[in-house]
């Protein structure tokens, strides 16, 4: 039940305000707040020291539909069959021991806990393509950014298909049969919920959009069939590009798909790309790029009303990149960055449970720069990380994340909130209900300077900010004894009015 009134922030002095009307409903939020783990040296327990506490972290979280993505540059760890099989020697290259560290701990801190994962092992093999060449690093550490290579030949969808099937057989009974009789086992026995199929797919292999579509028609069919017919499906998983619109368009169209292939949920990614690492005046344009990325998440959510209105939107890479990122010279950033990156998230978050966007998933858990003492000879864009990559410990990133996730759900209802002139441009503020009739506030500084107001009747609440101040650590918590409120730069927070709807 609606409160039938209406609340309002003003500022002490000064005609500052957010205005909340309880009874103008935006919408009932279907949007879940997660993240994206993509494997890499610094999640590798054999070498890196972190590795442990980085996913017992990630257990903490608690979050449901987490995305793993064994990624392209490391083959050993996201290829289980590097080399063709050998019919001389009736002998395959299936080996699982570059992969299973990982995978391991990540089940351990996800699905093992009951939370649900999205597994995405979207690195093709490259022999199943048109090149003479498949190398690839002995060292699982070492980096190679041009593994994928090579346009599909004739029988590449059923050797996809076998690949898959095999691949899956073995992540959820533990033991499948190769090319040539051969048991192969060790695997999780996890059950797969859901599978995401490719990464990116835009060109990759030649693909265009129709052949994508054949292919994915082809793998969801296999896997349906030989491995649990119950499993959600993802597609797409586009990069950022200007083409999004129409692959989504063909896409979500069931008359370009095989008859009974599922339509579950299709996915996309952005990332605001940062001007400077150093120059916290150019934080302020990660939102600034999110409010014309928001027009594209609108004709997303149109489009799939229109053509596939029973399918989930996910956009599960989500984030901030630095310039030069990976370069050997690039500086750390400041602490104020890892602030506005979560702010960014938190932002782009509230945006998305009123457009009608259902999964939101911040990218990446852990980056890295260079570490030669570990054996990580490249950077794996520490500038995208949710936690400290020397400890393992979560910063303003994660613990943003972690509010989100225990301050939000599905079924939250978003009501009119309206900031004055003078503080539009600096605050996001989003008021919502719980079902459990709670009423809350989120808020979110866009600007590098702080900001104070006075929230009408707040006295008695709770808020809970991530900013410089929490550091690596949990929201602080302050009890509320006066209707003002501070916020620092580019921080986040949650208040808690004082009363039940």
């Amino acid at each position: 039940v609606l409160l039938l009134v209406a609340a309002a922030l003003v500022a002490s002095g000064s005609a500052a305000t957010v205005t909340i009307d309880w009874t103008d409903v935006l919408a009932h939020s279907r949007t879940i707040p997660t993240l994206q783990v993509v494997a890499n040296p610094v999640l590798n327990p054999k070498t890196s020291p972190i590795a442990q506490r980085a996913f017992e972290n990630l257990a903490l979280l608690d979050a449901e539909l987490v995305r793993y993505v064994p990624w392209f540059p490391y083959p050993r760890v996201g290829v289980a069959e590097l080399d063709p099989p050998n019919t001389r020697t009736r002998t395959t290259s299936w080996d699982f021991s570059a992969i299973s560290p990982q995978l391991e701990l990540f089940l351990d801190a996800t699905v093992r806990r009951g939370r649900s994962a999205v597994p995405n092992f979207s690195t093709q093999p490259t022999w199943m393509y048109n090149t003479s060449s498949w190398d690839y690093p002995s060292d699982p550490n070492v980096v190679d950014w041009n593994y994928p290579r090579g346009n599909q030949l004739a029988n590449t969808t059923q050797l996809l298909t076998d690949y898959y099937a095999r691949l899956l057989t073995w992540y959820t009974r533990g033991v499948m049969t190769d090319e040539f009789g051969h048991q192969i086992g060790g695997g999780p026995r996890a059950p797969l919920t859901h599978w995401e199929v490719f990464n990116e797919p835009q060109g990759c292999h030649g693909l265009d959009v129709a052949a994508y579509t054949l292919q994915y028609d082809a793998i969801v069919t296999r896997i349906r069939r030989d491995v649990d017919p119950q499993t959600k499906f993802v597609g797409l998983a586009l990069e950022q590009e200007a083409d999004n619109y129409a692959w989504m368009e063909y896409f979500m169209n069931a008359s370009n798909h095989a008859p009974g292939v599922p339509l579950d949920i299709v996915s996309f990614h952005y990332y605001a790309i940062g001007a400077s690492r150093e120059n916290i005046t150019t934080y302020e344009d990660f939102f600034v790029q999110a409010d014309t990325y928001l027009q594209n998440m609108k004709s997303f959510a149109a489009l799939r009303d229109r053509l596939a209105p029973r399918t989930m939107l996910s956009c599960d890479e989500m984030g901030v990149i630095l310039p030069n990122d990976n370069d050997p010279g690039a500086s750390i950033p400041p602490p104020v960055y890892w602030v506005a990156s979560s702010g960014y998230f938190a932002y782009m978050y509230g945006h998305a449970a009123t457009i009608g966007i259902e999964i939101l998933g911040e990218s990446q858990f852990a980056g890295c720069p260079a570490i030669p003492e570990w054996g990580i000879a490249s950077a794996q864009y520490p500038s995208v990380s949710m936690i400290n990559w020397t400890t393992g410990v979560g910063n303003a990133r994660f613990w943003t994340l972690k509010l989100l996730l225990d301050e939000t759900e599905s079924g939250d209802v978003y009501v009119s909130t309206t900031a004055s002139p003078d503080l539009s441009g600096d605050l996001f503020a989003q008021a919502f209900q719980g079902r459990d009739g709670s009423r809350k506030l989120l808020l979110v500084n866009k600007k590098q300077h702080g900001l104070t107001f006075t929230v009408a009747g707040a006295a008695g609440g709770v808020m809970q900010t991530v900013d410089e101040g929490s550091g690596e650590g949990p929201a602080t918590h302050t009890q509320l004894t006066a209707d003002s409120i501070t916020l620092a730069r580019f921080a986040v927070a949650i208040v808690r009015l004082p009363g039940a709807m």
